[in-house]
């Protein structure tokens, strides 16, 4: 009769052979890439999350181009992929901080914030791999969108101006996903997914990257007009076409920077507050 053991299988922990305070600067960058690795990996693993953050807006960038977009060449004499491709790009870093938004509600809820906060991880590396998330998957979503574009006749001219392009969804994107962050984590109600869409569809319908700003009734105008996402489609579409793109980007990274300044705060409290409690 055989007495030796069964051999089972051990998982072998990688030697530490990292000394660092967890309140260094090298540790909270090595450990927000670390984090914003597990988010990416957690979101490509998601199939509900790549099609509302990735499928839909190139859906819906095709839908409008199909629906309504020889009305819109007729009425602004410029192909509608100028315009659609921007509002879809913008649409999609909106959507995409959703999927953020969700995973931050249920780690919240599983105590998962709160094991991060009882662990020597700095504690600013979550919040920051977060963003740095949100910024990889904006910068993603937008070359896919680009990707669908084209065929319908959108076209950037050069390198630089492609690099352009890319900046202003990133840098509108990162002030949406703060915001959405900030509220995940000081309020515990349920509607704040559909707050948040429905903000969405209202932004997108009322600005410029939908229809032009004269196809608007007077009185809404100013309002259009003067929206953030107005001003990033108007800077996305100065680019693609070669104008002066200087006015409405200046205007799109005031509304982005003040969102990141005003909302900060908010999310920072709220987040040692999840985590401690």
């Amino acid at each position: 009769m055989n007495t030796n053991p069964r051999p089972t299988a051990t998982t072998q922990f990688p030697e530490l052979n990292f000394t660092r305070s967890e309140s260094s600067p090298v540790t909270f960058v090595r450990q927000s890439l670390l984090m914003t690795k597990r988010l990416l990996t957690i979101w490509s693993r998601d199939p509900l999350t790549m099609v509302q953050a990735v499928a839909y807006p190139a859906i819906m960038l095709v839908m409008l181009w199909m629906v309504i977009g020889i009305t819109m060449e007729g009425f602004s004499n410029e192909p509608a992929a100028y315009r659609f491709a921007p509002l879809m790009s913008l649409v999609a870093a909106m959507v995409g901080s959703i999927a953020g938004v969700v995973l931050v509600i249920q780690e919240r809820e599983n105590g998962v914030l709160s094991r991060y906060w009882s662990l020597p991880i700095h504690r600013g590396a979550d919040l920051a791999g977060r963003l740095m998330a949100e910024a990889v998957r904006i910068v993603l979503t937008t070359i896919l969108i680009l990707i669908v574009a084209f065929p319908l006749g959108f076209r950037l001219n050069s390198v630089t101006a492609t690099f352009a392009f890319l900046s202003v969804p990133l840098m509108f994107g990162i002030g949406f996903a703060t915001v959405a962050t900030a509220c995940a984590l000081i309020t515990t109600k349920q509607t704040l997914i559909a707050a948040l869409q429905l903000f969405i569809m209202f932004g997108m319908f009322f600005s410029s990257g939908f229809v032009p700003l004269q196809a608007f009734p007077s009185w809404a105008q100013p309002f259009v007009e003067n929206q953030p996402l107005s001003h990033a489609v108007e800077a996305m579409r100065a680019i693609a076409l070669g104008e002066d793109f200087s006015s409405p980007l200046i205007r799109c990274a005031i509304w982005s920077g003040s969102l990141v300044v005003l909302f900060s705060v908010p999310a920072i409290v709220g987040y040692r507050r999840s985590a401690a409690g």
